[in-house]
């Protein structure tokens, strides 16, 4: 169980980004080991949930970093 739970480290370098991202990642994860998959595709799903709920941060985040900067145009 403790495996499904590792997206939730984004909390600590995302923020509240990273803590939803991390959350839902978990919750997917927690899912899946409770689905009727073969134990072959839950330790292939496991990393893949949370490698894209890390770049879904790293996109999202990416983001609302350049919404909020101002603009070198002049």
């Amino acid at each position: 169980m403790a495996a499904c739970m590792w997206p939730l480290a984004l909390m600590a370098v995302g923020g509240m980004l990273g803590g939803a991202l991390g959350g839902a990642a978990a919750a997917i994860n927690m899912s899946l080991v409770g689905s009727k998959l073969p134990r072959w595709s839950l330790w292939l799903l496991n990393p893949l949930v949370g490698l894209t709920a890390v770049v879904l941060w790293l996109v999202i985040g990416t983001m609302i970093g350049l919404a909020i900067s101002p603009s070198e145009t002049g």
